[in-house]
Formats: structure tokens, sequence, C-alpha cells
């Protein structure tokens, strides 16, 4: 029975019609090596990655593993610069003052930068060097703003009323009350 075990394990015993027979020597295969003697050396785990802590191994994997999926590359949070303003259809204004104008950049509900939806807007905002309030008009400025042509004096912490207009209509279509912080 030692021998059977034996031989089995070195893959020489072939089994047919339920008796076992020996057979030609199959292909080489890698594994434990039989010494001189016909003595199997005992096989060491130490270089095998599939062993676990306990002795017993892992069930094999295949030699090429499949790729770690990738995860789908993710933007930035989008910023407002700015006074972050929130408009009822979703959209935000990124209130600034920039080179001592005041500019009012259009962003959707993503944050992302949109072309202005409005024609002009007025910005009126009070003063302590003067007894009546400011005012200035903001037109198109690039892609995305409406810019002030009006230099806007410090201390640049105040209370900004202000109304967009559309092309053609008189009245208002926004209006918003901002206090305002900047630099």
């Amino acid at each position: 029975m030692k021998l059977r075990v034996l031989l089995a394990g070195m893959g020489l015993l072939v089994a047919s019609a339920g008796m076992a027979q020996m057979g030609a020597p199959p292909a080489p295969q890698p594994g434990p090596t039989t010494a001189p003697g016909g003595i199997v050396p005992p096989v060491s785990n130490a270089g095998d990655t599939t062993a676990k802590k306990d002795g017993s191994k892992a069930p094999a994997t295949d030699a090429k593993k499949a790729p770690a999926p990738t995860k789908k590359k993710e933007d930035p949070p989008a910023k407002i610069d700015g006074v972050a303003i929130s408009r009822p259809n979703g959209g935000f204004l990124g209130l600034q003052v920039l080179n001592n104008n005041f500019v009012l950049t259009f962003y959707d509900a993503k944050k992302k930068k949109v072309a202005p939806d409005v024609a002009r807007a007025a910005f009126r905002w009070p003063v302590k060097y003067q007894p009546g309030p400011e005012r200035t008009v903001l037109n198109p400025s690039g892609a995305y703003a409406l810019a002030s042509a009006k230099d806007i004096r410090p201390p640049l912490t105040f209370k900004v009323f202000i109304s967009l207009f559309v092309e053609g209509k008189e009245d208002a279509v926004e209006s918003y009350t901002v206090d305002f912080h900047g630099e």
C-alpha cells in the first residue's frame, strides 16, 4: 500500500479498469523530485505565496491576474470664485472684486462656468465716505461674467443690492441682497 501511495504521489501509477498498473512515466512536472534511493524530500512553503500562516494552502490563482478595476478619474470639486450666491434656477453666481471692479461670474448647477443669461446687472451699496449709496452697472466681460467699469473703494465690507436685467425689460428678473466681505 505504501508503494502505491508513493508511486501515485510521483505520478507513476495509472488506473485502468479498476486495477492499478504501472504505465509509462509521465512528462516531467514541477514539484518535489525524488532523491537518490527513491525518497521524496519534504516540501517547504517558504517561497510559496499561496501558503497561509497555519500551513494550509490557499487555492491557486491564475498566473495572469485580472487588472484591478480602475476608478474613473474624478474632477476636483468645483469652486465658485468669490461670494457664492444661489439662484432659483439651480445655478450660482460668484461675486468678487478684481482689480478694484465688481465681477459677477455665472455658474450652472454643477458649478461649471456658463455664459450669462442676463444682459446687465445693477449694483447698489452703502459707503462711509458720502451720504448716499454708490451705484454701478455691470456689462458683459468675457464669456462667463459681467464686470463694472467703476472702481470700488475699500473697505470692502458692505451689503450690496443686486438686480439682474434681460434685454428689452425694464424690471429686474432677479434681485439679491448679499453681505459682501472682500479682500
